[in-house]
């Protein structure tokens, strides 16, 4: 069974109107959505953390006020991407959607805590670490009809900076 349906065709700069007899199956095609190949990336969820790797003590264990400093360990961060998804796609979309500082993997770049001045028995903690964004998402990817898929579901989390904070503690200067 046959279709008469008016199409219009723009071609050379010419518009043309007529009737084109289609096969019924052609006429009741779903529309083409996408490109081919295509994988449309969306992130349901986000939210932004920090996340303390490990931390530094320095006491002054002297007699007397004394300065006292410390290096930042060296520290690595990977991003990780959960689900049947492409993780570079996906961290890809995310430096548009979420963060242009999203990256792959990221080493801790704190200065060295700074020498201070601290009493007789004063300490101070310095925590590094680094802040992190987290996501959830799915992609569909366009298959040879022009159609997106069914969603693959991902979660995920990767470094977008890295930092210190230095908390003194201990003895209070009685000055």
């Amino acid at each position: 069974m046959s279709r008469t349906r008016t199409t219009a065709v723009l071609a050379t700069g010419v518009l043309a109107l007529g009737a084109v007899a289609l096969p019924a199956s052609a006429a009741n095609a779903a529309p083409v959505e996408c490109e081919p190949g295509t994988v449309d990336i969306a992130f349901s969820s986000s939210s932004t953390s920090f996340d303390a790797v490990t931390s530094v003590t320095v006491t002054n264990t002297g007699g007397s006020d004394v300065a006292v400093g410390a290096e930042p360990p060296m520290e690595e961060r990977r991003a990780e991407v959960r689900g049947d998804v492409s993780a570079s796609r996906v961290l890809a979309q995310a430096r548009v959607d979420l963060a242009p500082s999203v990256a792959d993997r990221m080493a801790l770049t704190s200065d060295p805590v700074a020498a201070t001045t601290r009493p007789a028995g004063g300490s101070e903690v310095t925590t590094y670490g680094f802040d992190v964004v987290e996501f959830t998402g799915a992609a569909r990817t366009c298959d040879s009809a022009g159609v997106l898929g069914a969603p693959a579901y991902f979660g995920g989390d990767a470094p977008v900076g890295s930092r210190s904070a230095m908390d003194p503690v201990g003895v209070t200067d009685p000055r």
